[in-house]
């Protein structure tokens, strides 16, 4: 798990305050708070600001969250060593059962696990 937010890491280009945002996300997902509340407390600023700020690099919490996921859901899907279940779980998704979401995001394990 390390090494896929290592190799994160690298991938976390922007400047600015969604670079910020995606490294409070990075860090956030597997304790599961990675709700725009808490990113903006951990950036110190307001939800309102951190929206506002977002907007300016035309992008939003939810869009980074996506991204970071689906960055980290390849980086985790080549390690065969993890069970999808354990890739939902450090994507932030609490119920992979029924989930959608997750399947979504876990849907190119077999094409990634080759």
């Amino acid at each position: 798990e390390t090494g896929a937010v290592a190799r994160f890491a690298v991938f976390k280009r922007d400047e600015g305050v969604a670079g910020r945002v995606r490294g409070v996300l990075v860090e956030q997902l597997r304790a599961g708070d990675f709700s725009v509340n808490t990113v903006a407390r951990r950036l110190a600023m307001s939800v309102t600001t951190l929206r506002r700020r977002l907007g300016e690099e035309d992008t939003s919490h939810r869009e980074i969250l996506d991204e970071v996921r689906r960055e980290l859901a390849q980086s985790y899907l080549g390690d065969a060593s993890l069970a999808i279940s354990e890739v939902a779980f450090l994507l932030g998704f609490s119920h992979v059962t029924g989930s959608s979401t997750v399947s979504w995001y876990c849907s190119v394990s077999s094409a990634t696990r080759l």
